[in-house]
């Protein structure tokens, strides 16, 4: 058990050092795993009187803590008419949108954006036949993992954009009251950092997206990027944004199968200072086939 420990605390150790090499950035990304391993180690280590091997896991399980502390969180607000997105990594092609919309029915909620993610040109149907709750749409339908579509029910304009690599991604202005300034909502899907190829496009893509704006922004989609990750700090304050699901103990949303408290926060929603959080939910895995839970926000403007 001492040596799990101590591939634990070089695992967390190496993790700070993601942003220089992606395997080290995979490292960072496991710390709930790291930490939960670091509880358990510690007292049977203490029970079997290997104390230093209980240092050790005692040293680990700091270490964790200080990584999982949460940066740059949004605040949390009210207001009598909050903006409310749902954003869903479908994953439609094992998800029908007659599917999605059973599911999404019995979550009882409203949504003035649906942001969606890994959508084929199967959900085409489906989507046209929604026109009348959500005029404004725009997206890409593709058979692979990089289809997206936002439908919204606010008046604005949206724009396909096409990032490094040929990847979609989608910007809407909004052109309604719901914030004292002109807001644009970005909906984006990085590649997932399997190799150093992908991983450096990932981090390319998103650092280009989310250079500093003049005007608010909310962003939201899957990132494939953790809290935990040296990248997102560095973009977090590249960009002057606030993630809007920071918070302890993590809600996760990859793979679904997991407990959202064990699962990776990939799925993410950051926002531009005067922006605060009103509700956030990470949503139920059931009924709905895709390997991502889907996160529900409800986000308030600072009226000045």
């Amino acid at each position: 058990m001492t040596v799990l420990v101590t591939l634990v605390v070089v695992a967390t150790l190496a993790g700070r050092f993601g942003a220089h090499f992606w395997l080290l950035d995979l490292a960072a990304h496991f710390s709930v795993i790291y930490l939960l391993i670091a509880v358990g180690a510690m007292p049977a280590l203490l029970a079997a009187g290997q104390r230093r091997g209980a240092l050790l896991a005692g040293a680990a399980l700091v270490l964790n803590l200080w990584v999982l502390i949460p940066f740059r969180p949004a605040p949390v607000g009210a207001c009598a008419a909050p903006l409310t997105i749902l954003q869903a990594n479908v994953r439609g092609s094992v998800t029908t949108a007659e599917q999605f919309a059973v599911w999404w029915a019995e979550q009882g909620l409203e949504a003035d954006i649906l942001a969606l993610i890994e959508v084929p040109p199967a959900w085409e149907p489906w989507l046209q036949a929604q026109r009348s709750a959500y005029p404004w749409q725009a997206g890409v339908l593709r058979d692979d993992p990089f289809g997206l579509w936002v439908l919204s029910r606010r008046t604005g304009v949206l724009t396909v954009e096409t990032a490094a690599g040929g990847i979609p991604w989608v910007r809407l202005d909004l052109a309604d009251s719901i914030a004292p300034s002109p807001v644009e909502v970005l909906i984006l899907h990085r590649p997932p950092p399997m190799n150093r190829e992908l991983a450096e496009l990932r981090n390319r893509q998103l650092a280009a997206v989310l250079a500093p704006a003049t005007h608010p922004r909310l962003v939201v989609g899957d990132f494939n990027l953790t809290p935990w990750s040296p990248w997102n700090s560095l973009l977090l304050e590249a960009g002057q944004l606030y993630d809007a699901g920071a918070g302890l103990p993590p809600a996760g949303t990859w793979p679904a199968g997991f407990p959202s408290w064990l699962a990776l926060p990939i799925d993410r929603t950051w926002v531009s200072g005067g922006w605060s959080v009103a509700a956030r939910r990470v949503l139920p895995a059931r009924g709905l086939p895709s390997d991502h839970r889907a996160v529900w926000n409800a986000l308030c403007a600072d009226p000045r």
